[in-house]
This record gives structure tokens, C-alpha cells and sequence, in this order.
């Protein structure tokens, strides 16, 4: 959650010292509730009257893929109606709680009205497959080094959709996976994908369409324990090389990086899921 106290004594300050715009995004229980180390209303009316953003983080800040429909309304219902009372509006903006979700969940993220969501999994925005899988780098203690400011801010977009597995909870190990490159990404001869467990893995482009096999499962107790019900996912890595407008050639890598507090087996292929860019030599 990004309403740390540390916030609003440290972030804000900073960055309205140099006029950047920033979202914090609220799960409104801890808030109500007084909960120690978290940021107050009257913090949050102060930060939104000077220029911030507020976005949802729903109620009680709940792994939603393992909640019922029901609570998952409730959630995002109860949320917005705590943000109506204390700042007078209800954020358009949604981050999925631990990055994590599945499809029922994006739809009724969807149908509260929310107009754009992130999930936790970092990568280059691009809205080409959508707005409700948006990637967003973390920058923490843990992964807020000045070398991953300056990668995320030059990254470039791996911009895809018809991905499959559609759902980012997996249902078979190994998944099929695949998806169709952006017409824009015109050099799908220079797609290469990457598993942590198997290496380099084989690549079959037909057209814009490119299609990948793992020769195994995904292995470990995170994918055997919660294959079916939890935050199983891929864990590769595409590389790409890309042409700029100016015909300069700039090769840039989507490489595995699970984000703080989730195992390893992370999907990192297309650009709603891809998990950080970095340069690559020739």
C-alpha cells in the first residue's frame, strides 16, 4: 500500500519541491480504523487539495482472486463510499492489492467503474492489450536503486495482446503460452524467450503471432501449492530489438524480476505482464 506515513513526511514533500504528480493509492480500513505508521483523511485531503492523486486500494487491502464475488463487490463498493464521505470523490484509478488478481476480478474492477488498474509487476505502460493490467515498476528499498530508475524510464514497450493464458492464474503447468505482437513491433524474428529453470526456450513466429513451449513444468512449492487457487504464474524472459523512429537500433530486454513479497514464478512476456527492461549489447 502507498500510504505509509513516510509518504506524505518524505515523498511528498519532495516531490512537490520539483512539481511531479503522483497517485497514492488507499486501502480505507487502515485509515478508519487509526492503524499505527499509516497516513490519516486529513493527510490525504492536505496532499489531494495540493495537486495528488488518490487512487483505491479497496477496504482491507485482500488477496482478491481468493475472495468470493460477493466480498470483491463489497471491497470496491465500501472503499469508494469511505472516499465519497472523506474526500469527496471517487478514484478512477485502481492497484490491485499484492499485485494479484484473475479475470473475475478485472471485470469487476471494470464494473465499479474504475477506468484504468495496475497490478505489481513491473513494465513499460502502454494501454495496446488494455488499461485494467497495467505494469508499474517498484521503486522501495528493495528494488530503488538509482541504476532501476534510470532502466524503467528508458525502457521501451513490448506492446502485445490475444495472450494465453488470458487469466493470470494459471489452470495447467506448464501453460501454452503465446500472444500476438502489436503491429508496430516489426521485428518479431528478434523475439527471444527465457525460462529460469530451462534456459532459452523455442520460439515459433507465424506472422504477428508468436507462440512459446516450456519442455517441463514450472517447478517449487509456490506453483505446486497454488497452481489452482493462487499466484502461480510464468517465469521467462522475451528479448527484444527494436528500431526507433529515427532507425537507430535500440535493444532492450524484458527480464525476470519478481516483485518484492511474490515467489518467483512470474510471468514476465507481453507488456501487461512483463516484469523490467534493460539495455542489452549487440
Amino acid at each position: 500500500m502507498m500510504l505509509i506515513c513516510r509518504s506524505h513526511e518524505e515523498a511528498w514533500p519532495r516531490l512537490r519541491r520539483h512539481n511531479f504528480p503522483a497517485t497514492i493509492f488507499v486501502a480505507t480500513r487502515p485509515i478508519d480504523i487509526g492503524l499505527r505508521g499509516y497516513m490519516n483523511w486529513d493527510q490525504l485531503r492536505e496532499m489531494q487539495a495540493n495537486g495528488f492523486d488518490i487512487g483505491s486500494q479497496t477496504r482491507s487491502h485482500p488477496h482478491m482472486h481468493l475472495i468470493s464475488p460477493e466480498e470483491v463487490d463489497d471491497e470496491l463498493s465500501s472503499s469508494n463510499d469511505r472516499f465519497i464521505a472523506e474526500l469527496g470523490m471517487r478514484p478512477d484509478l485502481f492497484a490491485y492489492p499484492y499485485g494479484e488478481y484473475n479475470l473475475a476480478v478485472v471485470d469487476a474492477v471494470k464494473n465499479a467503474g474504475f477506468v484504468a488498474a495496475f497490478g505489481q509487476n513491473s513494465g513499460i505502460m502502454n494501454g495496446y492489450d488494455g488499461f485494467y493490467e497495467l505494469p508499474r515498476f517498484a521503486m522501495n528499498e528493495q528494488f530503488g536503486t538509482m541504476e532501476r530508475l534510470e532502466l524503467a524510464i528508458n525502457g521501451l514497450p513490448l506492446k502485445v495482446n490475444q495472450v494465453t493464458p488470458a487469466d493470470m492464474v494459471l489452470e495447467e503447468n506448464p501453460p501454452i503460452y503465446g500472444f500476438t505482437l502489436a503491429p508496430d513491433m516489426d521485428q518479431q524474428d528478434q523475439l527471444r524467450c527465457f525460462n529460469s529453470t530451462y534456459g532459452k526456450l523455442e520460439v515459433t513466429v507465424l506472422g504477428r503471432r508468436a507462440e512459446v513451449r516450456l519442455p517441463g513444468p514450472l517447478t517449487g512449492k509456490p506453483v505446486a501449492d497454488q497452481l489452482h487457487h493462487a499466484r502461480a504464474r510464468w517465469s521467462m524472459a522475451v528479448v527484444w530489438s527494436a528500431i526507433s523512429a529515427t532507425g537507430k537500433s535500440i535493444k532492450k530486454t524484458v527480464i525476470g524480476e519478481a516483485p518484492e513479497g511474490q515467489n518467483h514464478y512470474s510471468n514476465l512476456a507481453p507488456a501487461k505482464r512483463s516484469k523490467s527492461f534493460d539495455s542489452m549489447t549487440s
